[in-house]
């Protein structure tokens, strides 16, 4: 997988990124809310987070397509060939699996808008699907 070490920079990257910080902070307090009434009325925490897809477009456009030559990540199929791409989570911000299968686990939401945890990827790799070789 191709990792990028450099921060993004520029104007329009600082624009997206208060704009980012802003939606951790809320997405944070939400849960810290949520985590606070649970404990009160001795209950489980449930909590849906709401990400702000909007976000994740415009970020594409901002830093990934050019640091990633407009490839995947994972396969390096050339986005600019008519393959979609979509805003992947190194850290998942929801589901985490341990072996393919669910576990109990918020996900990495407070990472969610961090540029070193997202990666563009091709509709094929980021979507679940099963290794034909099974292992």
């Amino acid at each position: 997988m191709r990792h990028v070490a450099s921060r993004p920079t520029g104007p329009a990257y600082e624009a997206w990124r208060n704009r980012a910080v802003a939606a951790r902070n809320k997405l944070v307090e939400a849960w810290e809310a949520e985590r606070e009434a649970a404990a009160r009325e001795s209950r489980s925490v449930a909590w849906k987070h709401k990400f702000n897809e909007d976000l994740y477009k415009e970020f594409r456009q901002v830093f990934l397509f050019e640091a990633f030559h407009r490839k995947c990540a994972y396969c390096e199929v050339n986005h600019s060939d008519g393959y979609p791409v979509q805003v992947e989570h190194y850290r998942p911000k929801a589901g985490v699996t341990d072996n393919r299968q669910m576990i109990e686990h918020s996900g990495y939401f407070w990472l969610a808008y961090e540029w070193w945890n997202l990666v563009p990827s091709c509709a094929h790799c980021n979507t679940n699907h099963t290794d034909p070789l099974g292992s």
